[in-house]
């Protein structure tokens, strides 16, 4: 069900593959300039420092009182790829369940541990995720990632098609 956990040195040779192809694909797509949505590129690179971006941030350690203020503010976003926001975000404890029904959703674990829970065909699958593992959520799925301890998280999230549930239980 979850399509892939691999350690952080497998997944520079895969981020390098994949940049590489979808580099000659946009070459080859448009002309120097234009962006796919037809907008104009003002930048054609914005590197980012994930730890310094996300040590800016306040870290969310979720509770019943915890609000939507909290988690923005928890969060430094990047930027965005493909219809996802691109973040990084530092939080522990227990966050609603999620579904991207549009599109798969990337988690990378740049340091503490989690327990991620997404529901397949069969019911619940639970996979820990700890210090540069990487995962990929298929899209259509729901899925909660419960930090025990403080997590700093990267993620690529679909914006479009989302929706959360809060309960104990999965949702069918």
């Amino acid at each position: 069900m979850i399509q892939l956990v691999v350690p952080l040195s497998h997944f520079g040779a895969l981020l390098r593959a994949s940049l590489a192809r979808n580099r000659q694909a946009v070459r080859m797509a448009r002309p120097h300039g234009a962006c796919l949505s037809g907008e104009e590129v003002t930048e054609l690179i914005e590197p980012h420092h994930l730890l310094s971006a996300v040590d800016r941030q306040t870290p969310m350690v979720i509770t019943e009182s915890t609000t939507e203020a909290d988690e923005a503010a928890s969060r430094a976003t990047l930027g965005s790829m493909n219809n996802c926001g691109v973040g990084i975000q530092r939080y522990q404890g227990i966050p609603p369940w999620e579904i991207h029904r549009d599109s798969d959703e990337l988690l990378y674990v740049l340091n503490g541990e989690m327990e991620l829970t997404v529901v397949g065909d069969d019911g619940p699958e639970t996979v820990g995720v700890s210090d540069g593992m990487i995962v990929i959520i298929p899209k259509g799925r729901w899925h909660r990632p419960v930090a025990k301890t403080l997590v700093t998280l990267f993620s690529a999230t679909p914006f479009t098609n989302s929706d959360i549930a809060f309960s104990d239980e999965p949702p069918t």
